[in-house]
């Protein structure tokens, strides 16, 4: 697996939006932890709300619903008892590439 590098990686891409966060674990300091924790957790609560002020509908970034997947399929063969999909959430399978960066919102701290 290659990883992009963090310039090139979108604001809501996890080692990215999650950063000040491990960066402060990496201190021990857990007070910019919880700061770090609750700016971000406060950012995208705001965006929800604004998404539903205009009446927008969140739109999923980095993954899509799929009714099935042939590499889950061909995997599962092997513990057929093992994994179940429920038919009404389907399978969440990454897309191809996170939207660019230019229409993400930046996390703002």
């Amino acid at each position: 697996m290659t990883v992009p590098d963090l310039s090139e990686q979108d604001p809501w891409e996890s080692r990215k939006a999650w950063g000040d966060v491990i960066s402060s674990l990496r201190k021990g300091d857990m007070k910019g932890v919880s700061a770090a924790k609750n700016a971000l957790e406060n950012g995208q609560r705001q965006m929800r709300k604004d998404e539903e002020a205009k009446g927008d509908k969140f739109q999923h970034v980095f993954f899509k619903r799929v009714p099935n997947d042939p590499i889950f399929d061909e995997l599962v063969k092997h513990d057929p008892h093992a994994y179940t999909v429920d038919p009404s959430g389907g399978i969440w399978k990454s897309t191809s590439k996170p939207r660019s960066s230019d229409s993400a919102r930046s996390i703002a701290t």
